[in-house]
């Protein structure tokens, strides 16, 4: 992402930390598709070409990126 932009901007610290420590994520792969109405449906599915992370482990959280930012606070 910073090769293709040039930068790598924060207006969400959880997204940046999926990238800087993805193992701290579980994730899910599945289908998205958008609605007539506008809504949008995640299915799950194993070989689905999409991601999204369902859980987060807060206290790799707190280590990873909160005591980078901000030190150590645990």
């Amino acid at each position: 992402m910073i090769e293709e932009h040039g930068t790598f901007e924060m207006h969400d610290p959880i997204a940046v930390f999926s990238f800087i420590e993805p193992d701290a994520f579980k994730f899910v792969n599945g289908e998205i598709t958008v609605k007539p109405d506008g809504s949008t449906e995640f299915i799950e599915k194993r070989d689905g070409k999409k991601r999204i992370a369902t859980g987060i482990n807060p206290q790799a959280y707190r280590k990873g990126l909160v005591n980078r930012i901000y030190g150590n606070l645990a």
